[in-house]
């Protein structure tokens, strides 16, 4: 006889998080991660700990001038963010692999611990040394494998391009939609529209962006009151969101979902 698949069966999370509240844990999320990358900057040789994107650029800027100082500054928080994703990832399959469905609060109790340290010492001047860099980057890995779907969009809280291009194809499209039910004059087409899954697509994407830009801003004028002291706020709402996994499992383990997490 064929043994059954593993994950075939399993009892199903307790009061998980509805769709609604999930988007406020993501977005909540979004605007840690705004937070961290503003006071990082300010407080760590002006490098972002979340924007591969542009280190990546940077990195390749600085390597053609053979600039190893700025080569290392910018390349040395990918690492640390590469090595982020897969702890953060590991953490995730061993919850998935042990039926565990309060998972993310494992990768958030590591996040927190990064993250604390560096609030707790926070080093500044000539303390604030390229080494420190290591600690947001790694935490700002782990959290972008926590919250990757609502409903059927996929979504990330650290970085804002794909966010912002999701955003841009949601609002066309939608328009394309609109336009073609007001011009066919159909019946019902408002109460269809405010319905509609673009547009839920569009307010989704577009939270992510704003509430990482208000906490871009609240972590630059955090930071300059309090240096990196401040980033006990990002901290404490971590804590806040592991503790609501624990009640109210926020990306529980699904009996279909596979390894790698595709599909």
């Amino acid at each position: 006889m064929t043994p059954p698949a593993r994950m075939s069966w399993m009892p199903p999370p307790a009061n998980p998080l509805a769709t609604r509240q999930r988007l406020l844990a993501v977005w909540g999320l979004a605007w840690i991660a705004g937070f961290v990358d503003g006071a990082g900057y300010l407080a760590l040789v002006g490098v972002y700990t979340s924007h591969m994107t542009g280190n990546t650029a940077a990195l390749g800027h600085f390597l053609s001038v053979r600039d190893w100082r700025e080569v290392a500054a910018h390349g040395w928080p990918l690492v640390a963010f590469l090595a982020g994703l897969m702890v953060g990832a590991t953490l995730m399959e061993i919850g998935r692999r042990g039926r565990h469905h309060s998972r993310l609060s494992l990768v958030l109790g590591v996040e927190i611990v990064l993250l604390a340290l560096l609030a707790a010492l926070d080093p500044r001047g000539s303390a604030a040394t390229l080494g420190w860099l290591w600690l947001p980057a790694a935490a700002m890995g782990m959290q972008t494998v926590t919250i990757t779907k609502v409903g059927d969009q996929r979504v990330y809280s650290t970085y804002m391009t794909g966010s912002l291009s999701k955003f841009a194809e949601a609002v066309t499209g939608y328009g394309f939609w609109l336009a073609d039910r007001i011009r066919s004059g159909r019946p019902g087409w408002p109460r269809e529209a405010l319905r509609h899954n673009l547009l839920g697509h569009t307010i989704v994407t577009g939270g992510l962006w704003l509430l990482f830009l208000i906490g871009g801003f609240s972590g630059a004028v955090a930071e300059s009151a309090w240096g990196l002291h401040a980033l006990w706020w990002p901290v404490l709402g971590l804590g806040l969101l592991a503790w609501l996994d624990r009640l109210h499992p926020i990306s529980p383990v699904h009996a279909g979902e596979k390894l790698g997490f595709e599909g």
